[in-house]
């Protein structure tokens, strides 16, 4: 995994107005956390990140230079920590990096991307993955884009857990092994059925009973 380029500058102010302002005009605020970087406030071209985010993915290794007007731009290695959107116009509103160390494993989150076709859906069965993003420790340079996760084995009533996974050499996981990670669930139509036939069978059952009280 490559570094890529980011170029920013110090953000001048944290009042509303001001943050309004340079959204306005395309840019977007953000903070740099770490050793020699505790809580500096950026600002940034929003299209340079949503062009990485797009070819790169969210875990790349940024290469961040800090622009100063006057001075030579310092250079530091960073990941996106968190990207803030806006809840309707979905575009990026704030930006939290974390300042890295190549030679020290780090903890994230790896999405994960399901594979294969399950054989119960096609008997009707429904497919859910409640857990879609893995927590990891690794080495910077090691964090996959994804982890892959093939469902091309499951049957109505299967199910993949964390402990199931497989996930590249030098990759830790941190989430808990007994995670459900994907299920395939019986047709809910089929469900209501039987749920049906046991209530008609219960009342059936508590009928013959009132009636054998009453004789």
């Amino acid at each position: 995994m490559t570094g890529v380029e980011l170029d920013v500058k110090p953000r001048e102010s944290s009042t509303k107005g001001y943050l309004n302002r340079i959204r306005s005009e395309g840019f977007v605020p953000g903070v740099v956390y770490g050793k020699q970087l505790d809580g500096v406030g950026v600002e940034f071209e929003g299209r340079a990140l949503e062009t990485i985010l797009k070819r790169h993915g969210r875990n790349t290794i940024l290469n961040m230079r800090i622009q100063s007007n006057g001075k030579k731009a310092r250079k530091y290695t960073v990941l996106i920590k968190e990207v803030q959107y806006h809840l309707m116009k979905n575009s990026i509103q704030h930006v939290d990096f974390q300042q890295i160390s190549l030679k020290d494993e780090i903890s994230t989150t790896v999405n994960l991307h399901l594979i294969g076709k399950a054989p119960g859906t096609a008997a009707g069965g429904n497919l859910s993955q409640p857990l879609r993003q893995l927590e990891v420790s690794c080495l910077a340079t090691a964090i996959p884009d994804s982890i892959t996760v093939d469902i091309s084995g499951l049957d109505i009533g299967d199910n993949i857990h964390v402990s199931d996974l497989k996930v590249p050499e030098g990759v830790k996981v941190l989430s808990e092994p007994d995670t459900l990670v994907v299920i395939v669930t019986a047709p809910r139509r089929v469900e209501e059925a039987e749920t049906a036939e046991e209530r008609e069978t219960a009342g059936a059952e508590a009928a013959k009973e009132e009636k054998q009280v009453n004789e």
